[in-house]
C-alpha cells in the first residue's frame, strides 16, 4: 500500500538525511556480518573445524572466541599450504574485528592478506577477489567510496573470468556496490547493481539471510526516490524471509525491524516507525544486547521521531542514551557523534537555549570536519548564527558548509541542493535579493534534474522561493511559486490556477505543505490590497486559508503527542485569525452571508486550539511549579 510521500519535516530535511543513509547502510553491513545473536546461557558450541567454530562463535556474537578459531586456521592454512582454509580464516577474522568495531585492525589484516596473496597464491582467482571485497567493505566504512568501487569493480572483474565459479559471491560484490552508490547519492546506480545482485539469486530455491538483505536495500533505494509501492514490496519480501530464518527474539531480526523503521519514517510513517522500533528495543532488552553500535543506532532512530513530531524531551532522552553507546565504540562510534552533538544542539535550539545549542554544535564541528555529517554541522551553526544575529558568522558556516558539500556530494547532490536553498534563505532575509535567486534558483534545479515535479523535496524548494519573492513584495512570482509547491508536493493536484486548491488526503499530510498553502493564502491577500477592485484574488485567498485550516485538524489528528499538537495549535494561530478576518471582509464586501458564516465556523475552531494551549500551559505549570509572578507577567505579554 502506497503510504504519503517524504514530507521534507524540517528535522530530517536540516539534519538526518545524511544520517539516514549512514544508519541504514551500517545496519545493512552489521546484519550482512551475522554477528548479533548473543551467547545464551547453558548453550555449547559443538565441535568442527577451525572455520566452523569461528563461524559459530561469530554467528553468537562471541567475537574474542570466534578470533581464537579463525587464527588457528590461519595458522593452519599457511602450515599446510591450503590456501581455501587460509582464506576463510582471514575472512573471519575480518569480520570479527569489524563485528567489534575494530576497524584499523581489520583493514591492517586485508591489506597483510593482500600482500600475502599476491607473492604467495596468485593475483588473478577467487582467493584474491574475496580479498579484494573484504577490503573493499573496509574502505567503505572509512567512508572512501570511489576507492572501494574500484577494488569492488576489479573483484567482479576476476570473478566473472571463472565462469564455472560465478555464484552469489559476485552477488555480494554488486550489493556493495550499489551501498557505495547509495552514500555517493547516486541512487540510479545503487539500483542498477543491486538488481545485478537480486538476479544472481534467480531460480533458486533456497531462500538466505543474504538474499533478504539485498530485497531491504533495494526497497532503501525506492523509499529515497519516492516510489513507495515498489520500497514497500521489497521491505515485506526482506522481512519475510527473515521472518523464516531468525526466531522472533533474535537480535538479527531486531536489526531488520530498525531497517523497517528507518523506511517507515522516510515516509513520513511515524507511527508505525516506533512500532518497528520498539519490538527491536524489546528484543534487544529480553536479549541484553551487547552490540553498541546497533542499540546506538536505535536509540538515534527513536530520537528522530520524537524530534520530528516536537517531543524533545524524549528526543534529548534518546540522544544521550546514544551519545552514550557512541562513546564507548572506536572508530565507528567516532564518525557517529558528531551527528548526534548536531541532533543534541538541534533540540537545544528548538527550546530556544541558544548558549546550549551552540556548545554542541561547536563540539560536533570539533569532532566531525573529516566526518560526511561535516556539511549538516556547517548548516546547522549557520542556520543559529543567523538566529541570533550573527549574520557574518552565519555567512562563513554557509560558505564552509557549501563547499564541503561539493567535495563530498559533487555539484548535483540532494544536500548540496539544500544548502545552496538555506544560504540563499540567509541572503534573502540579509537583502541580498539578486544573489538570493540564484543561489535558490540552483538549488530548485538540482532537485528537478534529480527527482522531477513529483517530489517533496521539489515543493520545498518552490516554498523557499516564494517566501523570498513575499519579502520582496513580488506576490505575483510569490503566488505562482507557492502554486507549484502545492504541485510537487500533492501527488494528485497539478493546476495552476489560483482559485484551485489540492484535497487533503492523508497520503500527502505535511507541515512543510502548510506553510505552502498559508504562504499562498497570504500572497493572494496581499494582491488584493494591491488591486482592492479585484476581489477574485480576496475570494481565491480565503478558499487557499480554509485548506490551510483543513490541513491543520489533520495535523492534529495525526500527530502523537501533546507536545506535536502543541506545535501545530502554537503556530498557526496566525493562520486562524488570518482566515477569520479574509472572510469577514468578504462578507462585508460581498454581503454574502457564507462568509460571516465561515468567520464564526473559523472563530470557533480558534478557540479550540487555544484551550488545547491553554490545557498544557495549566499541566506544565502544575508541574513544573512555575512561580505565579512568572506567570503574571507571561499572561501580561500574552494579552
Amino acid at each position: 500500500m502506497q503510504q504519503r510521500p517524504i514530507t521534507g519535516k524540517q528535522f530530517v530535511t536540516l539534519l538526518n538525511k545524511v544520517f539516514l543513509l549512514l544508519t541504514l547502510a551500517a545496519v545493512i553491513l552489521a546484519s550482512s556480518m551475522s554477528c548479533s545473536r548473543k551467547h545464551s546461557q547453558g548453550e555449547v558450541v559443538v565441535s568442527g573445524t577451525n572455520c566452523q567454530l569461528g563461524d559459530k562463535y561469530l554467528q553468537q556474537a562471541m567475537f574474542d572466541s570466534s578470533l581464537v578459531y579463525f587464527r588457528k586456521a590461519i595458522d593452519e592454512g599457511l602450515g599446510n599450504a591450503d590456501w581455501d582454509v587460509w582464506y576463510r580464516g582471514i575472512a573471519g577474522t575480518i569480520d570479527s574485528y569489524r563485528a567489534k568495531g575494530n576497524f584499523e585492525k581489520a583493514l591492517k589484516l586485508a591489506e597483510e592478506a593482500q600482500s600475502l596473496a599476491s607473492s604467495r597464491i596468485d593475483t588473478t582467482g577467487s582467493i584474491y577477489a574475496g580479498l579484494l571485497h573484504k577490503k573493499a567493505l573496509l574502505i567503505t566504512d572509512k567512508q572512501n567510496y570511489q576507492q572501494s568501487i574500484a577494488l569492488l569493480e576489479k573483484s567482479i572483474s576476476l570473478r566473472n573470468k571463472d565462469v564455472e565459479k560465478a555464484d552469489t559471491a559476485i552477488a555480494l560484490s554488486y550489493n556493495a556496490l550499489g551501498i557505495n552508490y547509495l552514500y555517493l547519492g547516486s541512487y540510479d546506480k545503487a539500483l542498477e547493481n543491486y538488481s545485478a545482485a537480486l538476479d544472481l539469486y534467480k531460480g533458486r530455491q533456497v531462500k538466505t539471510a543474504d538474499l533478504a538483505m539485498i530485497n531491504q536495500n533495494i526497497g532503501i533505494v525506492y523509499a529515497i526516490t519516492g516510489d513507495y509501492d515498489n520500497a514497500n514490496k521489497y521491505f515485506h519480501e526482506s522481512l519475510t524471509i527473515n521472518q523464516q530464518l531468525i526466531s522472533q527474539d533474535d537480535p538479527k531480526l531486531a536489526v531488520i525491524y530498525v531497517n523497517y523503521g528507518r523506511y517507515y519514517s522516510l515516509i513520513g510513517n511515524d507511527r508505525e516507525a516506533l512500532v518497528m522500533y520498539e519490538k527491536a528495543e524489546n528484543i534487544f532488552k529480553q536479549k541484553q544486547e551487547t552490540n553498541a553500535n546497533t542499540v546506538a543506532s536505535l536509540y538515534h532512530n527513536i530520537g528522530n521521531i520524537y524530534a520530528n513530531n516536537a517531543d524533545y524531551d524524549k528526543a534529548l532522552l534518546y540522544f544521550n542514551k546514544a551519545l552514550s553507546l557512541y562513546k564507548s565504540l572506536t572508530s565507528d562510534g567516532e564518525q557517529k557523534i558528531p551527528a548526534i552533538l548536531s541532533n543534541i544542539g538541534f533540540i537545544y535550539e528548538k527550546e530556544g537555549n541558544y548558549k546550549l545549542a551552540l556548545e554542541n554544535y561547536l563540539l560536533s564541528v570539533e569532532k566531525g570536519k573529516n566526518s560526511q555529517n561535516a556539511v549538516i554541522i556547517y548548516r546547522n551553526l549557520a542556520n543559529l548564527y543567523s538566529l541570533t544575529e550573527n549574520p557574518a558568522d552565519a555567512a562563513v558556516y554557509f560558505e564552509l558548509a557549501l563547499d564541503e558539500s561539493v567535495a563530498q556530494y559533487g555539484n548535483n547532490h540532494p544536500e548540496t541542493a539544500l544548502t545552496l536553498l538555506k544560504y540563499g534563505e540567509f541572503l534573502s532575509i540579509s537583502g541580498n535579493n539578486a544573489e538570493a535567486v540564484a543561489f535558490l534558483e540552483k538549488g530548485l534545479n538540482i532537485y528537478l534534474e534529480l527527482f522531477g515535479n513529483k517530489n517533496p523535496d521539489v515543493a520545498s524548494a518552490y516554498k523557499f522561493i516564494g517566501n523570498h519573492y513575499t519579502r520582496t513584495k513580488d506576490y505575483e512570482k510569490a503566488l505562482s511559486c507557492f502554486q507549484r509547491s502545492l504541485i510537487a508536493g500533492f501527488t494528485d493536484f497539478n493546476s495552476m490556477k489560483a482559485s484551485d486548491n489540492p484535497l487533503i488526503l492523508k497520503k500527502d499530510i505535511s507541515y512543510s505543505m502548510l506553510n505552502s498553502l498559508t504562504g499562498k493564502a497570504n500572497a493572494l491577500k496581499y494582491l488584493y490590497e494591491r488591486h482592492p477592485d479585484n476581489t477574485d484574488y480576496l475570494i481565491a485567498s480565503a478558499s487557499a486559508y480554509e485548506t490551510s485550516v483543513a490541513l491543520i485538524e489533520m495535523l492534529r489528528s495525526s500527530y502523537q503527542t501533546e507536545e506535536s499538537k502543541m506545535m501545530i495549535a502554537g503556530n498557526e494561530g496566525n493562520t486562524f485569525h488570518e482566515a477569520i478576518q479574509v472572510n469577514a471582509e468578504l462578507s462585508a464586501l460581498l454581503h454574502q452571508q457564507k462568509y460571516l458564516e465561515k468567520a464564526l465556523i473559523l472563530s470557533e475552531k480558534s478557540k479550540s486550539a487555544i484551550l488545547l494551549s491553554n490545557i498544557r500551559n495549566l499541566e506544565a505549570r502544575q508541574v513544573g511549579k512555575i512561580p505565579y509572578n512568572l506567570r503574571d507577567f507571561e499572561s501580561g505579554i500574552k494579552e
